[in-house]
């Protein structure tokens, strides 16, 4: 049996054995992560009216975490952390069109479009540069943008309206721009901007090119 102990002094028992659980040792770093999370309101599995509630999300979550089959390429907790790190640095890395086409401008400025490789060939911004997202690793970016100090401009399909078929939109919590920017942060990329608004396509102050008329 293992016992853990939360923030609020409440501790639970559970029948983890250390021994066969090789990523028990992680457990205050869970924790931290979960308290992060929980902190931002991102836990919404029960209700937050007190503060016993807001213990149980947290024991909840602890106990789910506990419970994974342990592989070390695998890391919710440090996901959790970078997520959250990124989340508070992104907060100022919003920029406006013409911000985005200004700084696309600055020497060795990349822009990086993490959509399929078929929806970028339909379309996308001029100049920018396709790194699927699933295929985004520390090589990959690095063949992508030579430079790690360089500009790194991002947007994706929730960027852009009445352009269905290239520019699908995904649900606001699923937005591309929010997992691409997590991942160039997590892979130590900080000076990454990501276009802000909404816009309509056919009044965009962007350049669209497509590779299917070559």
């Amino acid at each position: 049996m293992r016992r853990v102990r939360c923030r609020a002094g409440f501790v639970v028992t559970h029948g983890l054995d250390r021994r066969t659980l090789s990523h028990s040792m992680r457990m205050y770093e869970w924790e931290i992560a979960i308290q992060a999370t929980c902190a931002d309101s991102a836990c919404n599995l029960l209700p937050a009216h007190t503060s016993e509630m807001q213990e149980a999300r947290m024991l909840l979550l602890i106990l789910l975490l506990a419970t994974e089959i342990p592989n070390p390429n695998i890391d919710m907790p440090g996901y959790l952390r970078v997520a959250r790190e990124a989340a508070e640095y992104r907060a100022n890395r919003r920029v406006s069109e013409e911000e985005f086409l200004r700084i696309s401008g600055e020497p060795g400025a990349v822009i990086l479009d993490a959509r399929s490789s078929e929806k970028f060939r339909e379309l996308h911004v001029k100049g920018a540069v396709n790194v699927s997202f699933p295929d985004i690793t520390a090589a990959s970016l690095r063949a992508a943008i030579p430079d790690p100090n360089a500009p790194v401009l991002i947007y994706c399909n929730n960027n852009f309206r009445n352009a269905e078929s290239p520019f699908p939109k995904k649900a606001s919590t699923a937005s591309l721009n929010l997992s691409t920017f997590i991942a160039l942060y997590n892979y130590g990329y900080r000076n990454i901007y990501e276009l802000g608004p909404l816009v309509d396509i056919e009044k965009s102050k962007l350049t669209f090119e497509s590779d299917l008329a070559r």
